[in-house]
């Protein structure tokens, strides 16, 4: 009887051993989603290009301030559509709609005209979306912003104006995925 459960108990253990993920992180982890395009950012927030067809890469090298970046998988005519993700550090604590008024006063300044502008609620998060034209380069973006205690999370859609209408449907279907696990660490 000893030997029985001895012989069981190694059974189990090696059997358990064979299903488990032998380090973390790797493609038999659960650490690891089988949901495509997913970004976890060490800031306490995902998000998904489930349900479209664009790639999550890298963001440049050169910018310290963009966290991800996500492409249209084929250009159309000289531009490609994106949308960066990036974290705008704040010097002092403000509302989310304090923010964004300092911008709506800004954005001509840098040769966009705002289309609209208005708040919106996201799985219980309260969000900003601004949606610009760039008179000078026929480009049009959609930003959306997502307020923490001291940095604001920044999401921008560009494309050119022929190619947004396309782009924007993307862009709306990985934003709308956009899910804080925990706001403090911003």
């Amino acid at each position: 009887m000893k030997h029985l459960i001895l012989a069981f108990t190694l059974v189990l253990t090696f059997t358990l051993e064979l299903f488990s993920a032998p380090i973390p992180g790797t493609s038999t982890s659960t650490v690891i989603s089988k949901e495509k395009g997913i970004f976890f950012s060490e800031l306490g927030f995902k998000l998904s290009a489930k349900n479209t067809d664009w790639l999550l890469t890298p963001p440049p090298t050169d910018s310290k301030y963009m966290l991800t970046l996500y492409k249209a998988p084929k250009t159309e005519g000289e531009t490609r559509g994106s949308l960066s993700v990036r974290l705008d550090r704040l010097k002092e604590k403000q509302t989310l709609r304090n923010y964004v008024k300092k911008w709506l006063r800004r954005y001509p300044r840098f040769g966009f005209d705002v289309l609209g502008a208005k708040t919106f609620k996201n799985k219980g998060s309260a969000g900003y979306v601004i949606d610009l034209v760039n008179r000078d380069e026929h480009k049009q973006l959609r930003q959306v912003i997502y307020m923490g205690p001291s940095s604001a999370i920044v999401m921008t859609c560009r494309d050119s104006v022929d190619g947004f209408k396309e782009s924007l449907k993307q862009c709306n279907q990985i934003i709308r995925s956009f899910e804080w696990q925990s706001s403090d660490k911003l």
